[in-house]
């Protein structure tokens, strides 16, 4: 996954919901405006799953996820480097 189409994810999960619990097929609503082949490719699941295992979402349940603490960092750290 590039870094671009991961801090995407990451800020859309953060921006959906205020932070909170988000549902994948609201994601997925979403990044096809931006991002279609993730869509058309099948690569959404994995890529969130991608970002679970290195800890920056946890799911709450089976389509369900919410940024965890280290995905807020990356976020605010990844937030400078954007302007």
């Amino acid at each position: 996954m590039l870094l671009e189409e991961k801090i995407y994810l990451l800020q859309l999960i953060r921006d959906v919901n205020k932070g909170e619990e988000v549902s994948i097929p609201s994601i997925d609503r979403r990044i096809i405006r931006k991002y279609p082949e993730i869509i058309y490719q099948g690569k959404l699941k994995m890529y969130l799953s991608d970002l679970e295992e290195e800890g920056y979402l946890a799911f709450v349940d089976a389509i369900t996820l919410q940024l965890t603490q280290k995905g807020k960092d990356c976020l605010t750290l990844y937030k400078p480097q954007q302007e």
